[in-house]
């Protein structure tokens, strides 16, 4: 055991010695593409953040992607029919389209799409409330793609709303 611990330490070492500068091809990545598309929102300790989306016509195409900062994020997405649109309602009220689970997103960028089977809003749900001490900062983008449409058009509300 004695031996591993020595060769682990001697191959780190030798690529980093004490007291130098740090390559650039060692810098760690940025996760989130920071753009102007995309949104910021904190999820508070035990509550949610909900980010609604407009579905005009069955057929369209719902795509997502978000990286959280240090601690990971549960992430869902839900349907309500448009005479639902601006009420809150609790996740329960709702039809779930993408199961609710924990995400490691501070690790790695995550992202997905989902067909609209029907018109209406579509609700992008971040759940902490898992959580007794840590809020988290999310960063998010999200799209529709209209059936048959060559561009995509990106959610310009970003309207994010607490579930209680």
């Amino acid at each position: 055991v004695c031996v591993c611990v020595c060769v682990c330490v001697c191959v780190c070492v030798l690529q980093l010695r004490g007291g130098t500068v740090v390559p650039r091809s060692m810098y760690l990545k940025s996760k989130v593409p920071v753009d102007e598309e995309s949104k910021t929102i904190t999820v508070a300790r035990r509550s949610t953040e909900q980010v609604e989306v407009e579905v005009k016509k069955e057929g369209c195409k719902l795509w997502w992607g978000f990286a959280s900062e240090l601690n990971d994020i549960s992430f869902g997405v839900l349907y309500k029919p448009d005479d639902q649109a601006g009420k809150k309602q609790h996740a329960g009220q709702m039809e779930e389209i993408v199961p609710n689970r924990r995400v490691n997103s501070h690790q790695n960028f995550e992202e997905g799409s989902v067909d609209c089977a029907k018109a209406g809003i579509y609700v992008v749900r971040f759940d902490n409330t898992y959580s007794w001490t840590k809020s988290k900062v999310v960063h998010y983008l999200v799209r529709v793609n209209e059936a048959g449409a060559a561009q995509e058009e990106t959610v310009a509300s970003g309207g994010a709303t607490a579930d209680a």
